[in-house]
């Protein structure tokens, strides 16, 4: 399944979430809430940007 990591109140997140459910694309959405924990900023150096994730690959959207 899809995962998509980002803060709700970003208009990139809100891109992405509009699209899927356009596409009827089943996914789970993680709130990062503007962490800056290791973890979200090796995903998204400039954490502007939601993740995605598909099983154990990610993808960052530019």
């Amino acid at each position: 399944m899809l995962q998509i990591r980002g803060k709700a109140s970003s208009i990139n997140v809100r891109k992405v979430l509009w699209t899927c459910a356009e596409l009827d694309i089943q996914f789970e959405r993680q709130d990062t809430q503007g962490s800056v924990s290791p973890e979200n900023v090796s995903q998204t150096t400039t954490m502007i940007v939601p993740t995605l994730r598909v099983g154990m690959q990610f993808v960052t959207l530019r």
